[in-house]
């Protein structure tokens, strides 16, 4: 994967993430001017100061600060996302839109413009969820795939794409012909709490390192992502290109979430002077199982809290933590 200049996801897969930095208040709205978050991608943020705020004026500003930016650049505007804030309106959750754009020169417009001519090979991490031989993994993983193979102890194996949520970053796959011997469980009943031991598992440089399982413990380090985004964990364990979609569980090898990206240190260092560590994040599994539901998609939960040794944990996860290969 390519690395990013201020964020990256944790596969060979390209998508950025929020990086609410250098916020600062012009009038009555909150604006975070423009934020690099790599692979030549931007971000501008706007918050109305109250519930009373106008959506369609906070969108339009962005956009013109997005026109701004790429015009002073001397490249066009090709906007990727735009998040906005849904109501009500009410404490605290005041009118805000998110606008992800990037700079494309003449070439680089002439290139979107004729897929065909982009050919996206990277690889990513997922894990089997079910009997149906279901796979969840990250969005951008699999994102403007031509073929997707699944590489597990057993073979490799053809995949397809069930359903994707590109807001969330999550997707389903299904393998049919997979082989295996178990299958993920999620963690039941239990909030998760800062300071909390996890372990990731997953395929991190996959050329690099090789096809077998990698695996890195740490802690949870704040229950919410970057700008307070509450469908994230912010995780201490490090992880690399090629981790992203992989499962993150706690001591009793539960899965409690998904891993998806990083920051990227040096891109960091240069924006603030300070060197960031290990700053990782990871999607909430209720996130997951409220989008798998949403698919009846059939999943297991556990309320096992039994502690068991981290390679007990990883033991157990090779079994179901496979590698997802796009060509």
């Amino acid at each position: 994967m390519t690395m990013g200049k201020n964020v990256v996801t944790a596969s060979s897969g390209l998508k950025y993430y929020l990086l609410p930095v250098l916020a600062f208040f012009t009038g009555c709205a909150q604006n975070s001017g423009v934020i690099p978050m790599g692979n030549d991608t931007y971000m501008v943020s706007r918050q109305a100061a109250s519930g009373f705020g106008g959506m369609g004026t906070l969108k339009a500003e962005a956009m013109q600060e997005a026109f701004n930016h790429c015009t002073f650049e001397k490249s066009y505007v090709d906007v990727v996302r735009i998040v906005d804030a849904q109501p009500p309106f009410i404490l605290g959750n005041f009118p805000k839109t998110d606008v992800f754009f990037k700079c494309l020169s003449n070439t680089s417009m002439k290139s979107k413009a004729n897929p065909e001519t982009q050919k996206k090979q990277s690889t990513g991490s997922g894990f089997i969820i079910s009997n149906a031989k279901h796979i969840i993994t990250n969005e951008h993983v699999v994102n403007d795939c031509e073929n997707i193979n699944i590489r597990t102890n057993y073979g490799v194996f053809d995949a397809n794409i069930i359903a994707t949520d590109q807001a969330n970053d999550i997707a389903i796959l299904s393998a049919p012909n997979i082989k295996n011997k178990s299958y993920a469980k999620f963690r039941d009943g239990y909030g998760v709490r800062v300071g909390e031991d996890v372990t990731t598992v997953g395929f991190p440089l996959g050329d690099l390192l090789g096809t077998s399982v990698k695996v890195t413990s740490g802690s949870i380090s704040s229950i919410t992502g970057l700008g307070n985004d509450s469908s994230r964990f912010q995780i201490d364990a490090a992880i690399q290109p090629g981790n992203s979609g992989g499962p993150l569980l706690d001591n009793a090898g539960n899965i409690i979430g998904i891993v998806t990206s990083k920051l990227n240190d040096i891109a960091i260092v240069k924006l603030t002077g300070s060197l960031p560590q290990n700053v990782n994040f990871a999607i909430k599994s209720p996130t997951v199982l409220s989008f798998l539901s949403s698919h009846k998609i059939n999943f297991y939960i556990s309320d096992d809290r039994t502690t068991k040794t981290r390679p007990e944990i990883v033991e157990e996860a090779e079994e179901y933590t496979v590698m997802v290969q796009c060509n």
